[in-house]
């Protein structure tokens, strides 16, 4: 625990936490959204649990094109890597967006009447959620307990 010589220096070091909290958010929040979005781009190209099978007509299609057996057996949503690269992140203020500008990411996300879901950006937020709050919550907690990292 943090101990003062007087009332001013902790009235001092109280100015200089609250001037280097924003920093530390915009920091904490950066490193949680990378560890989402790099969950999210690892699961493109792996056969989930949670996900179901591609159909069968898919996998002789992907087979027939040389788009499968690159990081799985069937690679689902990996064809020429457009997907897992559409994938990224942006901190504004106190929060972080991860997700994608393809529509095709949508589709995999929600499902269609011909695809079933297969929810990388949830199964992401879910697998790494924990994490991702914790390297948040320790940027902040570092700066205000008086170790800038």
């Amino acid at each position: 625990m943090k101990a003062f010589a007087s009332p001013g220096a902790f009235a001092t070091y109280l100015r200089r936490v609250s001037q280097a909290v924003p920093a530390a958010e915009h920091t904490g929040l950066e490193r949680a959204a990378v560890i989402v979005e790099t969950e999210a781009k690892a699961l493109i190209g792996q056969e989930h649990a949670d996900w179901p099978a591609l159909a069968d007509s898919t996998v002789r299609e992907k087979q027939r094109l040389g788009y499968t057996g690159r990081i799985s057996a069937t690679d689902p949503l990996l064809r020429e890597g457009t997907l897992r690269a559409s994938y990224s992140h942006v901190v504004d203020g106190r929060r972080a967006v991860v997700g994608s500008d393809d529509p095709v990411a949508i589709y995999q996300e929600t499902g269609t009447v011909r695809i079933p879901p297969r929810a990388v950006l949830s199964t992401a937020a879910v697998t790494k959620g924990e994490e991702a709050a914790k390297a948040a919550g320790l940027a902040v907690a570092s700066v205000m307990a008086g170790r800038d990292r």
